[in-house]
């Protein structure tokens, strides 16, 4: 439809919707012999037998036909519109990419086609390279100081190229053939992340930025690219159509977003339905009814990789990133309301690279996830969410990750109550666990944790007991103990649980004070000798 709207000079889907209900009383008579020529296209390409995953490219072939010095695509819409491209500067790099933009802008809107996970920029292919801005792009790339040091080898075959690793988690050979093509492709893809309306104008100024971006990377400044994520699980209430959480903002998916999962199975991901103890249904999508937004750092390094070794640790930044963002949302939900456990899982994640040749999309099947339910959150929810994510993931240490992954595991992911039951203690052991006297340290922490500032010393002694019985049914079940009693590992697992969540909770709340100390030992050390005098924040 983008296409349709550009060459026809229409603004939106809606008014094409409003014309096919009126007919061609709603068309010019310009507009209407565009249509007939696009028509005749269609035919015209409908005999070519082409595999419906290359149709975009044949359309792009078609638009961007070149006749007389004229682009078609450039003919139809001033017949359309009566208006004329303004031909930019192509002397300089921001006017060679508006010119290549303005020039294969009917091409590069179209649905993506050609094997899964291509950028937008894959359907012009031959337009894009026979173009004679392309050779003009080039060379002023390589009189640019920062830009030419990323293509520093010249082969017979591919001519400019070189190496990259990114944080986004991808790197190899990029060829400077190419290069335009991929800031193009970045540059209608920020437009989307970013709901801008799509124009030529408005995609040449997102590629620009995009080509600053690689710029500043190159030079060791901090840098940030968007990163979009979908969430299934719950709705917000009617009156929130947003949440802004700081660090990130979390809003409701709509149809204008259908872009961010094209061409993935998720479409047809159908819904998962709930009735309410009120008799109310509530209904989410598999394909995500929520879509988080967050920046991550965008580092990139030069020069060929050893393959052989490992993928280095700080090229993992925009990964490490959603991964505290996403378990922060996760573990703050669970213990804003841990009666209920409510959940909410990723769907799909698509992140900014810019000189990247695929979309940077992957996703997942929330069908797959076990205990996943329905629910609509009210406004209170909503306000305790905000609280318990923001407090997570401004006190959380790296020493408590596995708490934190254990925790989300054992509630979101554990179909068989012996796996919940070992999650859920995990979490004691790296909250408080020590190298000796392990079980009496973890079962005397968290009975001074949680037991009430009035509770008498008996109280305290007698929780004391039920972590200890919990901790040796889980050793149990870790050395393989036998003939153990399912309803017994039923009721511990979900005890368990419970008091994972309460410690989770009592450590982001009233005492933070405990996540200063860097180890479990120390913690646990420090709760011992503080008895019962608590330090509060």
């Amino acid at each position: 439809m983008d296409t349709l709207n550009y060459l026809l000079g229409v603004d939106s889907t809606s008014t094409l919707e409003a014309a096919e209900e009126n007919g061609d009383s709603s068309f010019t008579a310009e507009q209407l012999q565009v249509l007939a020529a696009l028509d005749m296209a269609r035919q015209r390409i409908e005999t070519l037998d082409t595999h419906p995953d290359f149709s975009s490219m044949q359309w792009a072939e078609w638009l961007l036909q070149r006749s007389d010095g004229f682009i078609l695509a450039h003919r139809l819409r001033a017949l359309a519109t009566g208006e004329e491209p303004i031909a930019p500067d192509t002397s300089t790099l921001a006017g060679c990419l508006s010119g290549l933009i303005t020039d294969l802008y009917a091409g590069l809107v179209l649905p993506v086609s050609g094997p899964f996970g291509m950028s937008p920029a894959h359907n012009l292919a031959g337009a894009y390279y026979r173009h004679p801005l392309r050779e003009t792009f080039e060379d002023l790339v390589m009189q640019d100081r920062d830009l030419k040091r990323i293509f520093p080898r010249n082969e017979e075959h591919t001519g400019q190229m070189g190496y990259t690793t990114r944080s986004t988690g991808q790197g190899g050979t990029i060829q400077l053939t190419m290069f335009a093509q991929e800031i193009i492709g970045a540059g209608i893809k920020l437009a989307r992340f970013e709901q801008s309306a799509l124009s030529p104008e408005q995609v040449a100024q997102d590629a620009l930025r995009c080509l600053e971006l690689i710029r500043s990377a190159l030079r060791g400044e901090d840098v940030r690219v968007p990163v979009r994520v979908g969430l299934t699980g719950v709705l917000l209430p009617d009156a929130r159509t947003e949440m802004d959480f700081g660090w990130a903002r979390l809003r409701r998916a709509d149809s204008s977003d259908a872009h961010l999962w094209a061409a993935t199975s998720l479409d047809e991901a159908g819904s998962l339905t709930t009735t309410t103890e009120q008799g109310e249904t509530v209904e989410i999508s598999y394909r995500g009814d929520l879509i988080l937004e967050f920046d991550a750092p965008y580092k990139m390094v030069l020069g060929e990789r050893d393959i052989s070794e490992a993928w280095p640790a700080e090229m993992m930044a925009v990964w490490d990133r959603f991964t505290e963002i996403s378990e922060s949302l996760r573990l703050g939900l669970l213990l804003a309301d841990p009666d209920h456990r409510t959940l909410v899982v990723t769907t799909w994640q698509s992140v900014l690279d810019p000189i990247s040749h695929s979309n940077g999309l992957g996703w997942a099947d929330a069908k797959t996830v076990p205990n996943l339910m329905a629910r609509q959150l009210t406004a209170d929810d909503v306000d305790q969410w905000l609280t318990w994510s923001k407090a997570i993931d401004e006190h959380r240490i790296p020493t408590i990750g596995v708490a934190i992954r254990r925790m989300l595991m054992a509630v979101a992911e554990r179909r068989n109550p012996e796996d919940v039951l070992v999650d859920a203690v995990v979490v004691w052991e790296n909250l408080f666990g020590a190298k000796s006297e392990t079980t009496l340290r973890i079962a005397s922490s968290l009975a001074l944790l949680l037991s009430s500032e009035e509770a008498t010393a008996t109280e305290r002694l007698a929780n004391q007991s039920t972590y200890k019985r919990l901790y040796a049914l889980r050793s149990g079940v870790v050395h393989g103990a036998p003939n153990a009693d399912l309803k017994k590992l039923q009721q511990g697992a979900d005890d368990a649980v419970k008091i994972s969540m309460a410690a989770l909770r009592e450590i982001f709340s009233e005492q933070v004070d405990l996540l200063t100390i860097k180890t479990s030992e120390d913690r646990s050390l420090h709760l011992i000798h503080r008895g019962d005098k608590r330090s509060r924040s």
